[in-house]
């Protein structure tokens, strides 16, 4: 949304420039012309952002979006180190594999496997009987410290995985954005 501020700005400073300064026709008409396609390309970031898209480039400019798929997948927030190690010897009880992402706000990946990986039909399939644990450590306290460093994570995004025995597999750990097709094979590897 800020990029597209910045580029309506460009456009009424080219616009306001060629009235001031160029006395010629063609500078003031090719002036004006150039003013009209960066504001229209503000405005099309500026519709973009506002119906789910999160960037200025052309591929990241989707008028639709897969938001409401993300409310399918059932995380459990965790908020406090106790609460995570509780959370997890429960799920470590269960039968069922654990899946553990660490998250912030402020994390473009994690938004972008929020948005593109885990609204993806199929991953939200294969995750239907995984035990889901979100942690979020947007405000970066010592609990999120405590969390970070029990996970072993250097900070968002992470993911980690608990096969079907409760038993954590650091060699399937996930760093940064995966798309969903590169996700549900790293899933295979567990399963």
């Amino acid at each position: 949304m800020l990029w597209a501020i910045l580029i309506l700005f460009i456009a009424l400073e080219l616009s306001s420039f060629t009235t001031m300064i160029f006395n010629f026709q063609s500078r003031i008409f090719a002036r004006r012309v150039l003013a009209s396609l960066v504001a229209l390309y503000g405005s099309v970031i500026i519709i973009s952002t506002s119906n789910g898209g999160i960037g200025i480039l052309p591929n990241q400019l989707r008028i639709t979006s897969n938001a409401n798929n993300i409310e399918q997948l059932n995380f459990y927030n965790v908020d406090s180190f106790d609460g995570l190690q509780n959370l997890i010897s429960e799920a470590q009880n269960s039968p069922n594999p654990i899946m553990v992402e660490v998250t912030a706000d402020w994390c473009v990946s994690c938004r972008e496997l929020e948005r593109y990986t885990f609204t993806d039909q199929r991953v939200i399939d294969v995750l239907d009987s995984w035990t889901l644990l979100k942690a979020d450590v947007t405000a970066f306290s010592q609990e999120h410290r405590l969390i970070l460093d029990y996970l072993d994570s250097y900070g968002p995004p992470t993911i980690i995985f608990f096969d079907n025995q409760g038993q954590r597999r650091d060699e399937l750990t996930l760093i940064g954005f995966v798309n969903a097709n590169e996700f549900i094979e790293h899933i295979d590897l567990l399963l």
